[in-house]
């Protein structure tokens, strides 16, 4: 419910930026572009719906829940195959790293 209120909220904003030089940048565009009034404002409300839609996309892939969701994911397939079992070797790895990270950290304090 607030992405879709944040983007029509959005939407919104551009809309009234659009709205405020609309009638101006119709006028002058219109004159150099050879194009008629009713072409140019379905470019820019077509060019607007697709800013809209890319703060949309924005705003889904940078939740915080989708983000951790994506990055529990990636570690999941690290550790586990399609078949849902364990990858040793992965796992293995993974604690010879710890350790070396811990072992590190130990000796500088010492």
């Amino acid at each position: 419910m607030t992405k879709i209120n944040a983007s029509k909220s959005t939407a919104k904003k551009i809309d009234a930026s659009l709205t405020k030089t609309k009638k101006k940048a119709v006028k002058s565009v219109s004159e150099k572009a050879g194009k008629t009034a009713d072409q140019i404002v379905a470019d820019l409300e077509e060019t607007r719906n697709k800013i809209a839609d890319s703060v949309a996309q924005l705003e889904d892939y940078i939740r915080p829940a989708d983000v951790v969701s994506q990055s529990v994911d990636k570690i999941t397939e690290f550790f586990v195959d399609e078949k849902g079992q364990v990858k040793p070797v992965r796992i293995a790895l993974a604690a010879t790293a710890l350790l070396a990270v811990i072992g590190l950290f130990s000796r500088k304090r010492d």
